[in-house]
């Protein structure tokens, strides 16, 4: 239970809080302002990331498989509208395998599977 002392001591400290007398009714300020800071007084350097290089994949140029023969040591694929037979390069990628609905293309390392397309 507050007591009229502790009620005026509670009014008293608003007012000066508001920045006014105990009368004024106004703010002197907006609290709702934001500060205005000049850029040099807080600026914060953020290190740099070194750039590293990472061993990527080569991309493999973009394939487009239209139909495939399957007859062992024959088999033959239309790539890009190419016909190529197992060895055969297309864009440094050699034809390695031939399947009823997909081919392997290998260039160093890199292996695509290339897919034929409904």
């Amino acid at each position: 239970m507050r007591t009229p002392l502790s009620n005026t001591i509670v009014a008293a400290l608003i007012a000066l809080l508001c920045g006014g007398g105990a009368h004024s009714g106004e703010l002197q300020h907006n609290p709702f302002k934001r500060p205005e800071i000049s850029p040099q007084a807080h600026a914060v350097s953020t290190p740099t990331k070194k750039k590293t290089s990472v061993a990527r994949k080569p991309r493999a140029p973009a394939f487009r498989l239209y139909t495939t023969l399957v007859a062992g040591e024959d088999s033959m694929a239309n790539i890009n509208g190419k016909l190529l037979s197992i060895g055969d390069e297309l864009s440094g990628y050699r034809l390695t395998q031939v399947a009823e609905r997909e081919v392997v293309m290998v260039k160093r390392n890199h292996r695509v599977t290339v897919k034929l397309k409904p």
